[in-house]
């Protein structure tokens, strides 16, 4: 999060992006980090036993990933028009809590041997 509210200011500042609804691109990088940050941790514990873990993590990660990436970018995109996206929003609130009660429940699974 503190990587995100660094780096988007600038990146609007340095090439001159208008933000129309701030609150709304404020809430779809919240959503957005946290989203991928319980995914790749979850995934990281699960292929971290593996030997090749580079291409696991890619090969695994992808399809878990896109349909975080798909509303956050249809969302950012509604955001910096000045509309406010209700319904990515509410898509990014419910992979979030998926994703959060998955690997909650999958965690003892994960490091079982």
């Amino acid at each position: 999060a503190a990587i995100a509210a660094v780096t988007a200011p600038a990146f609007a500042l340095l090439l001159g992006w208008r933000i129309g609804s701030v609150g709304a691109f404020a809430a779809v990088l919240a959503l957005g980090g946290l989203g991928l940050s319980i995914v790749s941790t979850f995934l990281s514990a699960l292929v971290a036993r593996a030997s090749q873990k580079s291409v696991l993590f890619v090969v695994i990660s992808f399809p878990l990933l896109a349909p975080l990436l798909l509303p956050a970018i249809a969302a950012t995109v509604s955001a910096s028009s000045g509309e406010v996206p209700w319904t990515a929003l509410r898509v990014l609130v419910a992979y979030d809590g998926a994703a959060a009660c998955g690997a909650y429940l999958l965690a003892a699974a994960a490091w079982e041997e």
